[in-house]
């Protein structure tokens, strides 16, 4: 009997009940004394079956049981043994190699689901934000990874921001014009199978102020010139103070020299009513 061996290919796709075809033995004997039977070694995802042809003659077939998964066990190697009836009967064992094709059935991963990162607000363009990495189990094209923002991040965004389809690094891409501290990004990682798989992770900047705004004064409204007989408590000016920087560096603390008859006192959010103190004369409002 011939014991060459055999190469099976299956798909990680196929379903349980695929069959292969297998190689036939040859015996020179005739009768009882030719090939009989076949079996094969114990295996979770094959079994064998004998299938008969027109002229009576049996051969083999190699039956899945079990689906296949490439990225678990790339390669079954089986043992096919041939016996016949001769007495003592004699045998003959060819090993089957069954080498498992990919298919694109993995979506990419992220490391992370959420990736946080801190920034500069006058970060110059080209500055690395973070760089974010995906996998794939698939083989070829099917575990190729490209990366980009997704389509629910803004236009705004997208253009503020830049990330490498190949390596997932994410640069500052011109000025950072943004009014809010923490930016919200979705990043997609896309394989390069004909049916490309995704998925997507969250990518949170922090946005750190440096403080690149001086407080600007305002005068809403001002009474000017000041009845010498007015009185302590009239309102001479109404004062807004913003400063555009956020968190401890927008807050403003404002004063006025103690010499002055008049008090700054806070009033709504960022605005200052200014009242007099004490009765003033023309000569001191002149000065």
């Amino acid at each position: 009997m011939d014991g060459s061996s055999s190469v099976a290919r299956g798909a990680s796709f196929l379903s349980p009940g695929a069959r292969f075809t297998l190689p036939n033995a040859q015996d020179l004997d005739e009768g009882t004394n030719s090939v009989q039977n076949y079996t094969l070694s114990p295996d979770e995802h094959f079994h064998l079956e004998m299938q008969t042809r027109g002229d009576g003659s049996k051969y083999p077939e190699l039956v899945l049981k079990k689906a296949l998964d490439r990225e678990q066990q790339a390669t079954h190697r089986l043992v096919l043994t041939a016996k016949d009836g001769g007495d003592p009967p004699k045998s003959s064992d060819v090993p089957v190699i069954v080498t498992v094709l990919d298919t694109n059935d993995n979506a990419p991963e992220f490391e992370h689901s959420v990736y946080r990162a801190s920034i500069l607000e006058n970060s110059p363009s080209g500055t690395l934000v973070v760089q974010v990495h995906a996998t794939d189990l698939d083989e070829g094209p099917n575990g190729e990874i490209r990366y980009s923002f997704s389509n629910t991040t803004s236009a705004d965004l997208q253009r503020m921001f830049f990330i490498h389809p190949h390596t997932g690094e994410v640069t500052v891409n011109g000025v950072l014009a943004v009014q809010r501290p923490l930016l919200e990004m979705l990043i997609e990682a896309r394989d390069n199978g004909a049916f490309g798989m995704s998925s997507t992770a969250k990518l949170l900047v922090e946005i750190t102020d440096v403080n690149n705004h001086g407080p600007e004064i305002t005068i809403t409204s001002l009474s000017s010139p000041i009845p010498e007989d007015a009185v302590p408590g009239t309102v001479i000016a109404l004062l807004s103070i913003l400063d555009k920087d956020p968190g401890e560096n927008g807050k403003v603390t404002c004063e006025i020299p103690d010499n002055l008859p008049f008090q700054l006192k806070p009033s709504l959010e960022n605005y200052y009513s200014l009242p007099l103190t004490k009765l003033v004369s023309s000569q001191q409002c002149d000065g």
